[in-house]
């Protein structure tokens, strides 16, 4: 495994919406977030699914969330929008979001400027985390 200390944990995340918006108020939380500099969004795609099951990429602009179109880097390809499409509704409209947790490269970098090293790191999934906790609480 290769562990780049200037580079946190990349993640993603997709919301889908009905109708043919996405609410505001979460990605003003979301630039909130890479203001603050806890976490770098690398890429800010929007996809919409017609009223027949048309998948197409479209513009901030086009889901009321011009404030974005800045975010779009197009890491995400059209194989990434395909598959995304096969999961939503009819009429409706989702954000992904590819990006860095940037909350411990600070600790990272201090571990290895003194001769640690990173011996593993990802993403836990959240229902293998769940099972643990439950088989803990039997016990």
């Amino acid at each position: 495994m290769i562990f780049d200390a200037d580079l946190g944990p990349v993640s993603h995340l997709v919301a889908g919406f009905p109708g043919a918006t996405v609410p505001t108020r979460g990605l003003d939380a979301l630039r909130a977030l890479d203001e603050s500099g806890r976490i770098d969004i690398l890429d800010l795609e929007f996809v919409r699914k017609d009223d027949v099951g048309v998948v197409s990429w479209v513009r901030a602009a086009d889901v009321g969330a011009p404030a974005f179109a800045a975010s779009a880097s197009e890491l995400i390809d059209g194989d990434d929008i395909a598959a995304v499409g096969a999961t939503m509704a009819n009429d409706s409209v989702a954000v992904i979001v590819v990006w860095e947790d940037r909350t411990l490269i600070d600790v990272i970098a201090t571990w290895t400027g003194e001769s640690g090293s990173i011996l593993s790191e990802g993403p836990i999934e959240v229902a293998d985390l769940v099972d643990t906790l439950d088989r803990i609480e039997e016990n």
